[in-house]
């Protein structure tokens, strides 16, 4: 075998070997290194025996009690929503059946990835005044009417 791999390899330009690189002894030791320390580090996380506080996985920050209830909560709230949507749509007949394609109701579960709405700096503000005056004085069609403010 050895032979016809090497006549191969002269014939075909064959640049590769017969060893795959994930099956060699470091890249085995390696893989499995990875493995336990991903797993020792989602037991760190999710220890359901500590009954300590929930943590984000990625940055390990605690999770708001609020956030955990409702993420406990969504399956029964999916499922609430399910029967109340076969029900109202495909087993009630006449006028109080809703219409099929009628927009459902969203359960706007909590994740706790949510970001902080960002207040509106003055300087923003100032830019629109800015901006609105300059379209005000952009509309004038004599200096006059650009400028005509009350003198004091």
């Amino acid at each position: 075998m050895a032979k016809v791999r090497a006549a191969l390899k002269d014939k075909l330009s064959i640049m590769t070997t017969s060893v795959h690189k994930e099956v060699t002894q470091g890249a085995r030791k390696e893989h499995e290194k990875t493995v336990e320390s991903m797993v020792e580090q989602i037991g760190n996380y999710m220890d359901p025996s500590a009954g300590g506080v929930a943590r984000h996985f990625k940055t390990g920050e605690t999770i708001p009690e609020d956030v955990v209830r409702g993420l406990l909560q969504s399956t029964e709230m999916g499922e609430t929503l399910l029967l109340k949507f076969i029900d109202e749509r495909l087993k009630r007949e006449g006028d109080s059946r809703i219409s099929f394609f009628q927009p459902i109701q969203n359960l706007k579960i909590k994740i706790g990835m949510e970001k902080p709405k960002k207040t509106l700096k003055v300087v923003n503000i100032l830019k629109e005044e800015k901006q609105a005056f300059g379209a005000l004085v952009g509309k004038a069609t004599t200096a006059r009417e650009a400028h005509s403010y009350p003198l004091v």
